[in-house]
């Protein structure tokens, strides 16, 4: 078992204070903080603390400053906590290059998972139950037309790149999708999308399961159920693990601490 004795935090706030507060982990804690961040509860909650340097905006993505802290401190783990560099490969593999441990997704598992195409394509090699929606790509208006009228209407479209609703578009027939002249949208169609039948697939158990499904306003939205059958719950993970299964995911070594 690898034992930890120095840990850098690459984060901020609640996320680095939390890190910092878990006792269990008996590790030495370094954080990073620019000027503006110079007070906050991470900078006093960690062991030892080290200012950034550089614009406040770019501060906390700088992966190569930070690996050079870490390299300088010899540490033997950096944590990225989530957002700024968490899902970042390239990082991640620089930090590997220099024989430290990144607590995170490998960055190959970040590639699949992070394109969302790949990470559709992925769950239904592995014979995860999927929404309906394109098998690849869709690539101009004609074809965009083409796949909703056979999914039927209405869709979604989404982009395969992005988050937080980054790209999704909602149509309800044919006329509302051709208005929208996705052919001038260039900016659209570097990241483009999926086409997902709304209803009645979502609605299907064959299709989706352990979940409730939800309307709001043209979009559906999917949620957990707060309880789940024990046949539910072994479907459930079965699929999980068929997942992960095609998945190319590090699998952690354990950590004595």
């Amino acid at each position: 078992m690898e034992k930890f004795n120095i840990l850098l935090i690459a984060n901020r706030g609640e996320i680095a204070v939390r890190i910092c507060r878990t006792e269990r982990l008996k590790i030495h804690n370094i954080a990073i903080y620019t000027e503006a961040d110079a007070v906050s509860a991470h900078v006093t909650a960690a062991d030892e603390a080290i200012l950034l340097s550089g614009p406040e905006s770019e501060a906390y993505l700088d992966g190569e400053q930070i690996i050079k802290i870490a390299t300088s401190r010899k540490l033997d783990v950096i944590i990225p906590g989530y957002g700024f560099l968490s899902e970042n490969a390239e990082f991640s593999r620089q930090v590997s290059a220099v024989g430290m441990a990144f607590t995170g997704p490998s960055p190959e598992s970040m590639v699949s998972f992070g394109i969302k195409h790949t990470a559709r394509d992925l769950a239904a090699r592995a014979g995860v139950p999927i929404v309906p929606g394109t098998k690849g790509l869709v690539n101009s208006e004609d074809e965009a037309v083409q796949e909703a009228t056979q999914l039927g209407f209405p869709v979604m479209l989404k982009a395969t790149a992005g988050g937080g609703g980054m790209g999704l578009i909602t149509f309800t027939s044919e006329k509302s999708l051709r208005r929208k002249r996705l052919g001038s949208r260039s900016e659209l169609f570097s990241l483009v999308a999926k086409l997902f039948s709304k209803i009645p697939a979502c609605l299907s158990s064959a299709t989706i399961h352990a979940v409730d499904i939800s309307r709001s306003r043209s979009l559906v939205t999917v949620k957990a159920k707060p309880f789940i059958s024990a046949k539910e719950s072994v479907r459930f993970k079965g699929d999980t693990k068929r997942f992960w299964k095609k998945a190319p995911v590090h699998l952690w070594k354990r950590i004595q601490v």
